[in-house]
């Protein structure tokens, strides 16, 4: 999983950026390549939980998905979308099968597994929580004094070092006797903006106004990165693992509010949800959950109907997304290839 990689469409008309010529690469070497393909929601929380349960964190039961809704009590929606994440349909059903789960360390907390019958971790790194705590305490001010405070030193190390290890250890992983289910999440084009576009170290932005000034041209900078990187790992991982179904997707699309900019619908619809989707299946085999998933919350659905037999038909594709910018109520939003189109509105 790739954090905040926006698809083909925001990224040409909110970044300025073709990212056609990566797409069209992973296609030669063998993935299947669904675009358009959106989040059903704009947090990574929200998405994971409904990515690796087959339903709606926020609508369970699948009632609603037609209706607005306020996001309220946010925090606490949040901590219970970790615990689904933590103890996933998807990975019990897994296991019943045989499988071992295998995790890495991510950074972001709300989203960790570390319960998995394996964990991977560089060595010692700062989590977000810790740098929280680090940022709350007399340590703080003397790291800015001296220059490096906590997200521009402990953080851009840290972040760095996990996604070199996250990338190295997956080449490394060895084939067992049993299947295994391998979930790696970068978080990465996502901020911290730590890496240029080759992928050398680069300073984050030192406060808010820096980041909403260079946020495009970094984001832009860190996607390239990420592309070149993914280029490098998935081509190499379907070489060493040629039995192996291939999964690359992100959480939700780039999401970045400009202060200074305000987005209009559609393209704030598009720059919360727009994201990436492409499988790889073995012998080039051209799999239904290419052509039959468009959200999160039926990717794992086609494919365990393709892999397993299992019943599990689709659900509505539909996103919750914020109808204008930096409201808390969300309308739900069914798509035309790349257009959104509303399907509830405040006060119906």
């Amino acid at each position: 999983m790739l954090d905040a990689y926006g698809g083909l469409d925001t990224l040409a008309e909110s970044y300025d950026y073709d990212n056609a010529p990566f797409l069209q690469s992973l296609s030669k070497n063998g993935f299947h390549v669904v675009q358009p393909f959106h989040s059903n929601y704009p947090y990574t929380e929200f998405s994971v939980a409904t990515l690796l349960n087959m339903r709606y964190e926020l609508h369970p039961d699948g009632s609603g998905l037609n209706e607005t809704f306020t996001l309220d009590a946010k925090h606490a929606r949040l901590m219970s979308a970790s615990e689904s994440v933590r103890d996933s349909r998807v990975v019990r059903d897994l296991k019943r099968m045989g499988y071992r789960h295998l995790t890495f360390q991510t950074g972001f907390s709300s989203v960790e597994i570390p319960s998995a019958d394996q964990h991977f971790a560089p060595e010692r790194t700062i989590s977000d929580l810790e740098g929280e705590f680090i940022n709350q305490t007399m340590l703080a001010p003397l790291l800015r004094a001296i220059g490096a405070p906590y997200h521009r030193y402990f953080q851009a190390r840290d972040h760095r070092r996990r996604v070199a290890f996250t990338c190295e250890t997956l080449l490394r992983l060895e084939v067992e006797e049993a299947p295994q289910f391998v979930w790696a999440h970068l978080l990465i084009p996502h901020q911290p903006f730590v890496f240029d576009a080759e992928g050398n170290p680069k300073a984050p932005p030192a406060s808010r106004e820096e980041i909403a000034r260079v946020y495009h041209e970094r984001y832009r900078e860190q996607l390239q990165y990420t592309n070149k990187l993914m280029a490098e790992v998935l081509v190499e991982l379907a070489v060493r693992r040629p039995d192996s179904v291939i999964v690359v997707l992100g959480d939700h699309g780039p999401r970045y509010l400009e202060e200074q900019r305000k987005y209009e619908w559609p393209a704030l619809a598009r720059d919360f949800a727009s994201t990436i989707y492409a499988v790889k299946f073995p012998e080039g085999r051209v799999p239904a959950a290419a052509t039959e998933a468009a959200t999160h919350v039926n990717v794992f659905r086609a494919l365990f109907r393709d892999i397993f037999g299992a019943d599990l038909p689709n659900l509505p594709d539909v996103s919750f997304l914020p109808r204008e910018q930096g409201s808390s109520e969300y309308v739900a939003v069914a798509w035309d290839g790349t257009e959104p189109r509303i399907v509830s509105y405040p006060g119906e």
